[in-house]
């Protein structure tokens, strides 16, 4: 698969994850940085990931994609806010189970998912919020031809 294609699985993901108490659904997910973010609350941004070559062999390579994915969401109410990334830390996880080959495809498959501790000091572009940074690991097995 290629990064694009990872990163538009990884957003489908991000996409489903939403929390009961209070009742609340990602309502974006960004699959490149936005210059701001208006209205879309909670939203989800995706970063460019790290990429590792991990292991090269005839005809192939493998690659770790390290990708930083960051929740971010406001409430007038902190103890609300504080609350939902909570239960948004936790959520985000349910949705990874099922994927563990990214779109059924073998050679594209999650290594590992950390969700770092909620933060209330967040700030996108001049904005406070609070949310979390997921980092996800995707490992890829890719064809290629190598010059002799």
């Amino acid at each position: 698969m290629s990064w694009q294609e990872i990163r538009a699985e990884l957003a489908k993901l991000f996409a489903d994850v939403a929390i009961e108490d209070p009742p609340a659904k990602v309502a974006r997910v960004y699959e490149e940085p936005p210059a701001s973010i208006e209205v879309d609350e909670p939203c989800v941004v995706i970063f460019p990931p790290k990429r590792t070559v991990t292991e090269r062999s005839y005809g192939a390579r493998t690659v770790q994609y390290t990708v930083t994915c960051l929740l971010l969401l406001r409430d007038e109410d902190a103890e609300v806010a504080a609350r939902m990334v909570d239960a948004f830390a936790e959520a985000v996880l349910d949705p990874f189970d099922g994927a563990v080959a990214l779109h059924g495809v073998a050679n594209a498959w999650l290594l590992s998912q950390t969700v770092e501790a909620p933060r209330g000091d967040l700030k996108y572009a001049g904005t406070s919020y609070v949310g979390f940074d997921c980092i996800v690991v995707v490992g890829d097995l890719q064809q290629k031809e190598f010059a002799p």
